[in-house]
């Protein structure tokens, strides 16, 4: 193979590993976003707490949304800056702009004891299924 193909070959291939890796990493940042701000579950599936009698009367009163279960969004301040994050090199993540969101980030992890920003296994093992279904999309399986 001459060298111009090699070269549109392996481009080629580059371009399509990034467009998959891409949307397989977006949907399970959606995922995770939902499991956090929704449905309020830590890294390991379990809640992440339960507020509080008092603190249940502070969010009615400010109109919130009414749960016992922490849901992290009281003002959406971190659920607004919850990102996708194409960091460069091939490297991504999800994670806040701001670094008033990250640092609450730590502290709400911290104070329940609980990875909450993490993948959680089911999360994991869907990025494997999503890349197949992926593939086998460019493919026209």
């Amino acid at each position: 193979m001459d060298a111009l193909s090699k070269l549109i070959k392996n481009s080629s291939a580059a371009v399509v590993r990034k467009r998959v890796t891409e949307r397989v990493l977006q949907t399970v940042h959606v995922e995770t976003e939902k499991r956090i701000f929704e449905q309020g579950k830590a890294a390991k599936n379990q809640r992440i707490g339960t507020y509080s009698k008092a603190y249940q009367k502070t969010r009615r009163r400010r109109g919130y949304q009414e749960t016992r279960k922490v849901v992290l969004q009281a003002e959406n301040d971190m659920r607004n800056d919850y990102k996708f994050l194409v960091l460069g090199d091939n490297s991504y993540g999800s994670g806040f702009t701001f670094d008033v969101n990250y640092n609450k980030s730590k502290w709400v992890e911290k104070t329940y004891k609980k990875l909450i920003f993490e993948l959680t296994d089911s999360e994991d093992k869907l990025i494997s299924k999503l890349i197949d279904k992926e593939i086998d999309k460019l493919l026209n399986v």
